[in-house]
């Protein structure tokens, strides 16, 4: 055998094995179970999204995977070829106000080993990514809480991690940087490992892997694409007044805001039995009917 195909070998077993494996994990607060007998793999290079309501756990795994918590019950085991550098955002601002922009990144990369050079050139283009190189001389105490979270994105991506953990990285920011940073992140499959959790389940599209949580339990996990072709392939949309008669023809229909969805893959059979409403509307269904059609379901 020659030395590529040793070294090819030896890549493809290691993408197999899982970079982080979740065996029976449970966190308790004050005796209460917030994270209930989860099991769940990571391997390298995938987008891993986590979604949830608030209150379901998201951030509570999130701190699991990045060494902040320990399990209550249960293990994480961390593969020993896992000896990678891990990056966080969380919801909490890390970088004082006292700081400028430019400086707040300087310290943290200072403080992580790199050289003067590495700096200058990781600062200059995290900021330009973000959309605050034009800002750089501000204050951090003088940013609003978007361009705050937007710094913190800039502190990660300057540290140029291997794996990406962001919990919900997109609050306060405007459609035009939200959209840059979702197509630099997609730059990075396979290259990086990204871990990320949203109470916007639109925002976890860039992933390769879905996992919905809700009181705690891992409802479902899977492949993104997968799981959105096993939905019923109509959405109908109905007015919130529909209820009452969709009871009594004993139609199964989530409440919603202000309508009422109903799922079906023979949609037609079914919007012959709407006539009587005055609103009907019939789409494909989005991520965010995943969401609502599993955890509705429990």
């Amino acid at each position: 055998m020659n030395s590529r195909f040793i070294q090819n070998l030896y890549f493809e077993v290691l993408y197999l094995q899982p970079m982080i494996e979740l065996v029976h994990v449970w966190k308790y607060f004050s005796r209460k179970p917030v994270l209930k007998n989860v099991n769940l793999k990571i391997y390298p290079g995938e987008f891993l999204g986590i979604a949830g309501a608030n209150g379901s756990g998201k951030t509570v795994l999130l701190h699991l995977l990045a060494g902040l918590l320990k399990p209550s019950k249960g293990e994480i085991v961390f593969n020993n070829d896992c000896n990678k550098n891990f990056g966080f955002v969380f919801q909490e601002n890390l970088l004082e106000d006292f700081f400028t922009v430019e400086d707040a990144l300087r310290y943290c990369l200072k403080l992580a080993g790199f050289n003067a050079f590495q700096i200058r050139k990781s600062v200059n283009h995290a900021l330009k990514l973000v959309g605050l190189y034009n800002r750089k001389k501000w204050l951090v105490k003088h940013l609003s809480k978007g361009l705050k979270q937007c710094l913190e994105l800039a502190r990660v991506i300057a540290l140029n991690p291997d794996v990406f953990i962001l919990d919900e990285p997109f609050t306060g920011l405007d459609v035009k940087r939200k959209e840059k940073l979702k197509h630099f992140f997609k730059r990075l499959k396979h290259v990086k490992t990204l871990i990320i959790a949203s109470l916007e389940i639109q925002d976890l599209s860039m992933c390769d892997k879905l996992v919905l949580l809700h009181n705690g339990k891992i409802l479902i996990t899977g492949d993104l694409k997968v799981l959105m072709s096993k939905l019923p392939d109509r959405v109908l949309e109905l007015p919130i007044n529909s209820t009452k008669v969709l009871n009594a023809l004993k139609i199964k229909h989530f409440v919603t805001g202000d309508k009422v969805l109903c799922f079906s893959k023979n949609y037609k059979s079914l919007l012959a039995k709407m006539k009587s409403f005055e609103y009907v509307k019939i789409r494909k269904p989005c991520l965010q009917d995943l969401f609502l059609y599993h955890a509705r379901e429990r």
